[in-house]
């Protein structure tokens, strides 16, 4: 049982990265459009079903809990006093009885609220979704308008978000991609040409990447890292294998790195 449990889990885990594998080629803020759309999607619903679930729990099993411990009490509290006791007592708790009735009340119209819970009105939610995408893609807004000195102060939103997926694209690089892309047959005098134009070829890492990524001994996870690379890191071109590039970096030093993990500078 534990294995198939297992099997299940790792089935589960490798459908994430590999289909994360395949959004580590698209820009930042396209990653946060899907990611925060489910997260939203999938928040909305746990909540739902959570206050739904806690107000039938209030309204069947919270109130008699309450009305049980309530009548042991009163029946401790009675217990062995004699006739001129017992009716002192029996004022004090039908007064407390009273209140008890009131709060109980309240109970259970609170329990039958939250069975009625509803999201509410959705447009508060697709407000507070634009306004993480805008914030996320504003950098990338930006571009081209704003000196890069400058360009930190805009990006707050951009940084928090990859500081909370690094962790991801780092493990996704480990994975094939889910959906392959056709590849054009292979024709050796297009490659020999396009390695030609790619000569003094500037790269740097691209919004995947930026927040850090491993660049290695050689074209795969197999191959053991020499180091990490993030920020705005210049690279120079110097060809590939398959999905990795090999980089020169500006101290000369050469190494592999995913090829979704970067782009060129124009």
């Amino acid at each position: 049982m534990m294995d198939k449990i297992y099997d299940v889990k790792n089935a589960i885990t490798d459908i994430f990265y590999g289909l994360w594998a395949n959004m580590l080629s698209w820009k930042v803020y396209q990653r946060a459009m899907l990611v925060l759309f489910l997260a939203t999607v999938i928040f909305g619903i746990l909540l739902l079903v959570t206050m739904r679930l806690l107000g039938k729990l209030l309204k069947t099993i919270g109130k008699r809990a309450i009305e049980g411990i309530f009548l042991l009490w009163q029946s401790f509290f009675l217990f062995g006093s004699n006739k001129e006791e017992q009716s002192k007592k029996i004022q004090n708790v039908n007064r407390i009885t009273e209140k008890f009735s009131l709060f109980t009340d309240k109970v259970e119209h609170f329990g039958d609220r939250l069975t009625r819970f509803r999201i509410g009105k959705i447009k508060y939610y697709l407000i507070f979704y634009f306004v993480c995408i805008f914030l996320i893609g504003l950098p990338d807004m930006l571009s081209g308008f704003v000196n890069e000195k400058y360009s930190h102060i805009f990006s707050f939103g951009q940084t928090i978000y990859c500081n909370w997926e690094s962790g991801i694209n780092q493990k996704a690089e480990a994975y094939e991609p889910i959906i392959e892309k056709r590849e054009e047959p292979e024709n050796t005098e297009t490659e020999e040409s396009a390695a030609s134009q790619q000569d003094g070829v500037w790269l740097r890492l691209s919004g995947a990447g930026i927040e850090g990524t491993n660049i290695r001994s050689g074209p795969g996870v197999e191959y053991d890292s020499i180091g990490m690379l993030s920020g705005e890191v210049r690279m120079l071109y110097v060809n590939e294998q398959g999905k990795w590039c090999c980089v020169e970096l500006e101290d000369g030093t050469q190494g592999w790195i995913n090829s979704k993990l970067l782009e060129r500078i124009e």
